[in-house]
């Protein structure tokens, strides 16, 4: 299955493309990037690298989308909180929907975190 995604780097570099072989448990996978020529090889990315992954419907995005910082009291949370911190200042914050048995890897709504490269939890 082919997935669109876009991955932001730690060192803060964007990345647009398609992969089919994503697995939390992996330390790499590969992408296509978007727009690349038919027959291009794919792009190698290495997880420890990565800040997040975003599985997208489409690479153009929603700029009026504005995450929630805070838990809020209209909506329990059922099971685990997480705030992640991001070293670039960044705050993630919600329950997680999996998290890798490696315990690096969170997957939040169809985005994956990887927290151990440059974040805090809590």
């Amino acid at each position: 299955m082919q997935n669109k995604i876009v991955i932001r780097y730690s060192d803060g570099r964007l990345q647009k493309g398609i992969t089919t072989d994503f697995f939390p448990n992996k330390d790499s996978f590969h992408v296509i990037p978007a727009g690349a020529v038919p027959g291009n090889k794919p792009v190698d990315v290495r997880v420890a690298e990565m800040k997040a992954v975003f599985f997208v419907r489409e690479f153009d995005g929603s700029p009026d989308y504005n995450d929630k910082k805070e838990f809020g009291p209209d909506k329990p949370v059922v099971g685990r909180k997480i705030k992640v911190l991001f070293n670039d200042g960044e705050l993630l914050v919600g329950p997680p929907t999996a998290t890798s048995r490696t315990g690096r890897v969170f997957s939040w709504s169809r985005r994956i975190l990887n927290p151990t490269s440059n974040a805090a939890l809590s």
